[in-house]
């Protein structure tokens, strides 16, 4: 699920609490100086719990957790395929 409001990414999370809970998606949502100002990553991180994992997508693919310049984040469910999958896309 690719979440794209220019800063209102958290409240849409919010709404979608129950589909987050019941269908475990994928989600990958903006995360840059836009949205830095109107919620955290520790925010999303509180409204996920610890089921979801959450990487920065960098500009080659790959995934990292270095957060302090970022566009887009991936957020993965270790219950799924997802999780699997992400952690092989991890930078070394």
């Amino acid at each position: 699920m690719k979440i794209d409001v220019e800063g209102a990414e958290l409240e849409v999370l919010k709404g979608g609490r129950r589909l987050l809970e019941t269908l475990r998606p994928l989600l990958i949502f903006e995360y840059n100086e836009v949205s830095r100002r109107s919620f955290s990553l520790d925010d999303i991180r509180s409204l996920l719990g610890q089921d979801y994992a959450i990487w920065r997508l960098r500009g080659d693919g790959l995934l990292d957790a270095s957060f302090g310049s970022t566009w887009n984040c991936v957020a993965a469910h270790h219950a799924t395929v997802f999780a699997d999958a992400c952690r092989s896309l991890e930078a070394t």
